[in-house]
């Protein structure tokens, strides 16, 4: 999807723009889930298994987010509310805060908390 959203010009719309933001947080969980690391045995955590937990959770995190723009874009294109796929338009750089700020500053206050780390399964996370 990414490719082709990159190489088509005609592809480069919003509907588009936002499912390849979904695409983008996909490759990119998919990415931190690669980085699983051992942590048998480990009671603390170590830096690279708190990157880990917070790659994978902003990801995830900004993933639901998109998703729900996406809804909402469905939901106001059946309606044919007049006017509202502009309005989403015109708010990309609102949207992009929301859909990636918001989960970054989320996980940087329990990364600072040190909230992130070590669980009873094999991965690293909250």
């Amino acid at each position: 999807m990414i490719i082709l959203i990159i190489t088509d010009r005609n592809l480069r719309s919003f509907s588009f723009y936002l499912i390849f933001n979904v695409s983008f947080c996909t490759i990119l969980v998919s990415i931190g889930n690669f980085l699983i690391l051992d942590t048998s045995g480990h009671q603390d955590s170590t830096p690279l298994c708190q990157i880990q937990a917070f790659f994978t959770g902003v990801m995830e995190t900004a993933q639901l987010f998109w998703q729900t723009i996406i809804s909402y874009s469905l939901h106001v294109n059946i309606n044919r509310y007049e006017g509202a796929v502009l309005y989403l338009q015109s708010k990309v750089i609102i949207i992009n805060l929301l859909c990636f700020g918001l989960p970054v500053t989320i996980y940087v206050v329990l990364l600072s908390n040190g909230l992130l780390g070590v669980t009873d399964t094999f991965t690293c996370w909250i």
